[in-house]
């Protein structure tokens, strides 16, 4: 049961993680194009690149990965940097596709 000020998340398991507190500041970013993860499964984080920059990822590597840190919908290639260099994940565009290896 969740106590105010904590939210929870569904996992690649479909399992909720465990409550943490809510910031209302971080949760709001969006707003501004900017777009915070914690322990986020990466195919949500592509599904959210895709989406504010219109491009299409293919991803064929290991599922499962979770993925911490942020983006700005402000550059496509300053995104891409953000999430896939820390995670070692090498990747080229090809127009408005990334292939993510």
């Amino acid at each position: 049961i969740l106590k105010a000020g904590e939210f929870t998340q569904t996992k690649a398991t479909n399992e909720l993680t465990d409550p943490t507190i809510f910031d209302a500041d971080k949760a709001a970013s969006w707003r501004k194009g900017e777009f915070y993860f914690e322990s986020t499964p990466l195919e949500n984080v592509i599904s959210e690149l895709e989406r504010q920059f219109d491009i299409d990822i293919r991803y064929t590597g290991k599922i499962g990965r979770e993925y911490t840190g942020y983006f700005t919908n402000k550059d496509l290639n300053e995104a891409l940097q953000l999430v896939f260099h820390p995670m070692k994940l090498p990747y080229r565009r090809e127009g408005k596709t990334v292939i993510v290896e």
